[in-house]
């Protein structure tokens, strides 16, 4: 129970008599995906190894950050940062059309809203032309980290994110440690969840703008 996600993986790989000492991940794509989803992000205007990504929400709502962190670091960006090309992604419609309203109020060509318009395979070749990613503790997160990009992740206090952390050495760790993680939960209980609120947009942009800067 207290090793590595990862190691109960290569456990079964071993039983099934393939031994190997680690995992490396790779994600592939065919020819026809290259032409296709390049052509996309090219029309989106994506195409380039400037864009940062950011996921706005997460598999469970105990894993989001909330909304009005959210509205802290995009007013940050806009007034401190304009010169930042961040593309948000995500599933949730309810998020996608937040973000769709507020970045409207200041339009910019460097802030994109791709929340729910991304199928999982163009969503994985969409991070893959990215230059760093920003994300909670969530597939697109760890898909990021194993394309070797700088990539923080807003950890949750839901589990013992020490045995999920992703074992790349371009993945960073965001935490706002709390006396009832972990909960295991998919909805907080405690008024303002404080997990995640306490990881505060000034320290998330803080980050970028050093990793930009770098």
């Amino acid at each position: 129970d207290d090793v590595h996600e990862s190691r109960h993986t290569l456990d079964l790989l071993t039983f099934a008599g393939i031994t190997v000492e680690k995992l490396a991940p790779k994600i592939y794509f065919s020819e026809d995906e290259e032409r296709e989803f390049g052509e996309r992000l090219r029309n989106w205007g994506v195409a380039g190894k400037g864009w940062i990504g950011f996921q706005a929400d997460a598999g469970t709502e105990a894993k989001e950050w909330p909304l009005d962190n959210l509205e802290r670091f995009i007013s940050l960006c806009e007034n401190e940062a304009p010169e930042l090309k961040i593309v948000f992604v995500g599933t949730d419609a309810g998020r996608a059309q937040w973000l769709d309203k507020r970045l409207a109020e200041n339009p910019s060509s460097n802030r994109m809203n791709l929340t729910g318009k991304t199928g999982l395979r163009f969503l994985f070749y969409l991070i893959r032309s990215l230059r760093l990613f920003v994300g909670p503790d969530s597939g697109p997160a760890h898909v990021a980290a194993a394309f070797g990009h700088p990539t923080l992740f807003m950890a949750s206090g839901t589990n013992y994110f020490e045995l999920w952390r992703p074992e790349a050495e371009s993945a960073y760790f965001m935490r706002h440690p709390v006396a009832c993680s972990p909960c295991h939960l998919m909805h907080c209980p405690v008024n303002g969840h404080p997990c995640m609120s306490g990881i505060t947009p000034e320290k998330v942009f803080e980050w970028l703008r050093d990793r930009v800067n770098a």
